[in-house]
């Protein structure tokens, strides 16, 4: 049985704001894993890794980053092994959420939607994954160098 000390100090340590400097972060799709990359975001894990490099190519992913298996059906038990910070995903994949949430916080962003302006979608998303992760800095960086 725990003393009320530890109990005290465990829950302090469970209270204490997250920190980013450790985070790491999975992702789902390819845009979110493209964006991160951009940014300096640490990756833990990307699904279908071959399929961004054969789609996307640039930037590429570094080695350690986990191959977390099929975009529609990732490897949860490898998640688990060490699990995200958080999981980025597109409205595409939100049947995986439920699953997904199991091992770490799920979002979702949607740069793709029927009658909004792509460009400026995906400058939304760049600055969004730029405060999650820490980097709105990098996120500035990288929206200025492509908008010019």
């Amino acid at each position: 049985m725990l003393s009320f000390l530890s109990r005290c100090c465990l829950t302090a340590t469970c209270l204490l704001p997250m920190s980013n400097a450790h985070a790491q972060w999975a992702t789902i799709n390819r845009t979110n894993t493209e964006t991160l990359l951009a940014i300096d975001a640490p990756l833990s894990g990307t699904a279908q890794q071959n399929g961004y490099h054969e789609w996307v190519g640039e930037p590429r992913i570094p080695d350690g980053v986990a191959d977390i298996g099929l975009r529609s059906q990732p490897n949860l038990e490898l998640m688990a092994q060490s699990p995200p910070t958080q999981t980025f995903i597109s409205p595409m994949f939100t049947s995986l959420t439920e699953r997904l949430e199991r091992i770490a916080p799920v979002t979702s962003f949607s740069p793709y939607l029927p009658g909004t302006h792509t460009w400026q979608e995906i400058q939304t998303l760049t600055q969004q994954l730029g405060e999650l992760t820490g980097h709105r800095l990098q996120a500035a960086q990288l929206m200025n160098e492509t908008h010019t």
